[in-house]
């Protein structure tokens, strides 16, 4: 009798913790949706990830690159997605703040999404070819202004066509923002002198402008880096200019909290691996191994930032 008042009483408490008691997760294939071209700086933290879990759960971790629209393309892909933490995405400040600002219609809100873990914060730089004229960033703005033309810089994410935008201001220089799919387009085209310049997530770029060629003219962090000596910043020519890439795993808002938390933890314990040591410190990325609470802060924080940049600048959404 006592045994089985025992086993009822066991059995209340653990249906009753957050539902943990019948979550079977992960029950099938998970999928990771990185809404830009293979190459980028997405797309490889996606496949880090993706690799160290596939070595913990027993289902395959699938990566599917799905670039365009700055990345709404793929977050789209996430809303249409069953919401039961079974597909993520690699989301960021393009996709959840700067997107809203810049597009009317993007077919998701930031609402529709919940962030279960941080990945990296990123350094960014505006980078030209070995063979461009341009040895410093004032003397690519001084060479449009004096030419009365604008001067072109690529992109590939929203964050970094605010950016542009934002230096285009800041400078009083006319500047065009060419729109890629992806940073790897964005380096070739530098590399064969069919760019001016670009504005890009530098993990990729290190590797090229150590072997000579690229250029790295700017910085667009708050501080200088060891992992870039002698790249000067766009702080120090323009005071307050700061724009830090950051990225993070999202998944439906609908998804069940317990869902969510176990979900957190299968992928904060990939920050522990050697690969993810080996991968933030040779690529020059900071770990942002954050919870949801803390990425939902970082967000607003830096969402209330960015509305005040675009209004200074009168950029409203097209």
């Amino acid at each position: 009798m006592l045994l089985k008042k025992l086993s009822v009483y066991f059995c209340l408490i653990f249906c009753s913790i957050g539902g943990f008691a019948q979550v079977a997760f992960p029950n099938k294939p998970l999928t990771i949706i990185v809404p830009y071209l293979g190459g980028s700086g997405s797309d490889a933290q996606a496949r880090l990830f993706a690799d160290q879990l596939s070595r913990v759960v027993p289902y395959p971790v699938v990566v599917e690159n799905k670039p365009g629209a700055n990345g709404s393309i793929g977050m789209r892909a996430l809303r249409a997605a069953p919401a039961d933490g079974h597909t993520l995405v690699v989301g960021g400040g393009s996709t959840m703040i700067i997107n809203p600002l810049l597009t009317k219609s993007l077919g998701y809100e930031p609402n529709d999404f919940t962030h279960v873990s941080g990945i990296a914060k990123a350094y960014a730089g505006y980078v030209v070819g070995a063979n461009s004229p341009y040895r410093t960033l004032e003397a690519a703005l001084a060479s449009a202004v004096k030419e009365s033309r604008p001067l072109n810089i690529g992109t590939y994410a929203a964050v970094y066509e605010l950016g542009v935008l934002w230096l285009g201001g800041i400078s009083k220089t006319q500047v065009q923002n060419v729109s890629y799919k992806g940073g790897a387009p964005i380096l070739t085209d530098l590399i064969g002198g069919h760019l001016e310049m670009g504005f890009v997530e530098l993990s990729a770029a290190a590797p090229l402008a150590r072997e000579g060629k690229l250029r790295i003219l700017a910085l667009s962090s708050d501080a200088r880096t060891q992992d870039y000596p002698g790249v000067p910043l766009v702080a120090e020519i323009f005071p307050g200019y700061e724009l830090a890439p950051w990225t993070s795993f999202l998944v439906r808002s609908e998804t069940p909290a317990p869902v969510v938390t176990k979900l957190s933890v299968l992928l904060r314990e990939v920050f522990k691996t050697d690969a993810a040591r080996e991968y933030y410190s040779k690529n020059g990325l900071s770990p942002l191994n954050l919870d949801e609470q803390q990425m939902k802060k970082r967000q607003d924080t830096e969402s209330a930032s960015f509305k005040s940049i675009a209004a200074a600048a009168k950029i409203s959404p097209q």
